[in-house]
């Protein structure tokens, strides 16, 4: 509907205009007869919580206005309304709008040569775009030039905490390799000591070897004197009893046979001379010999084995 009024030609709208005298759009410059929904209320029948703010985007479009009569044509009217369904932006209705009546203004003065007003109109238009144009470059310009210069300041501020970091980074990647590296000592150092205790315990196994080979010697040679003592001892002690029964047996003779044996008897018992046992201590295991200073001594023969070593 809206491209179709925007459309209309000239000579239609003189044959449709009544007789009565009308108004020029404020907006578009069209002239159109006034009625009582567009005559001092712009958003009647849309209910709108922002009429202040149309109001004020409407000023800023057309200008200053001298009367608080906001006269505008039913298209305008029309778009207005659609602006304001679509978006409660005011910025943004500002721009539709501006955007849409320099459209069908342009296609207006492609069919006929616009009036002096009109051209006029057109160029406060322009002159507003352009003077809010070149505000926003200004102010995007500003905008940039003041975050580039915040965003050097704080990139100087943020060194010193970049260098920081670096040095915990460094720091944590010390600790880490550190506690590595204790594991590598611990499990290194536990194997040597395993190994030297392991020889510790191989030299006292031969020492203690050497030691009990020793004594089963000692134990064996002493063994062996003491049966030849006693198998000695045992044939002097035959010999010994083997007379005494003899003599006790002729002793029990009859008195006649005895006497005239008495001689050969005293003679073999003045012949029979048993020797007297022999001492066994000199036998016996020299005990203190295998057990005096055992430590002290063991200890002293693992230190000529022993290289002192850092």
């Amino acid at each position: 509907m809206m491209m179709i009024m925007a459309q209309e030609s000239p000579q239609n709208a003189v044959q449709t205009k009544p007789k009565k005298v009308g108004n020029d759009c404020l907006l578009c410059g069209r002239e159109f007869y006034p009625s009582k929904c567009n005559k001092h209320r712009l958003f009647h029948g849309h209910k709108s919580e922002n009429k202040a703010d149309y109001a004020v985007v409407l000023e800023e479009f057309v200008g200053k206005l001298q009367d608080t009569t906001l006269a505008v044509c039913g298209t305008c009217r029309t778009l207005l309304l659609r602006y304001d369904r679509v978006s409660k932006d005011a910025e943004r209705i500002k721009r539709l709008i501006k955007d849409t009546w320099r459209k069908m203004r342009e296609k207006r003065c492609a069919e006929s040569t616009p009036s002096l007003e009109v051209k006029k109109r057109r160029r406060e238009v322009m002159d507003t775009a352009a003077n809010d144009e070149d505000k926003n470059t200004s102010s995007s310009s500003l905008q940039f030039t003041d975050s580039a210069a915040a965003k050097e300041k704080l990139k100087t501020a943020l060194k010193p905490l970049q260098v920081k970091l670096r040095i915990f980074q460094e720091f944590q990647k010390t600790s880490l390799q550190s506690g590595e590296h204790i594991k590598f000592q611990a499990q290194y150092t536990e194997g040597r000591i395993k190994e030297e205790f392991v020889k510790l315990r191989r030299s006292l196994c031969n020492e203690e070897a050497a030691r009990k080979k020793a004594l089963r010697e000692e134990e064996e040679q002493k063994s062996q004197i003491l049966r030849r003592k006693i198998e000695k001892m045992s044939t002097e002690m035959s010999s010994l009893s083997a007379t005494v029964a003899a003599v006790e047996e002729e002793m029990k003779a009859e008195d006649a046979f005895f006497l005239q044996n008495y001689d050969a008897i005293l003679k073999r018992v003045s012949q029979c001379k048993a020797p007297d046992p022999e001492d066994i201590s000199g036998v016996l295991i020299n005990v203190p010999k295998h057990l005096s200073n055992l430590k002290f001594t063991v200890l002293q023969k693992m230190l000529k084995t022993v290289d002192y070593s850092e």
